[in-house]
């Protein structure tokens, strides 16, 4: 979410805008992670959030589950 020069939330918006970019699935990791925070990025278009800290012996899986419940994913 935050980022040198534009934010997340900001990026998130740019890539909407254009039909190459806009299906793009974005999963934000942040340590703003309040409820009404995550409500915004996902009511903004974000697939879900990962909060900081992370624990790097599940973030693959976390990853994964966060892929396989996105509505649009193509199945190999």
């Amino acid at each position: 979410v935050m980022m040198p020069g534009m934010d997340g939330l900001s990026t998130l918006r740019e890539l909407r805008k254009f039909p190459q970019t806009a299906p793009i699935p974005v999963a934000f990791m942040t340590a703003n992670a309040q409820s009404r925070q995550i409500d915004n990025y996902r009511r903004l278009g974000a697939i879900d959030v990962i909060t900081k800290p992370f624990d790097p012996v599940t973030l693959a899986s976390d990853i994964c589950r966060i892929w396989e419940n996105f509505p649009h994913n193509p199945r190999p």
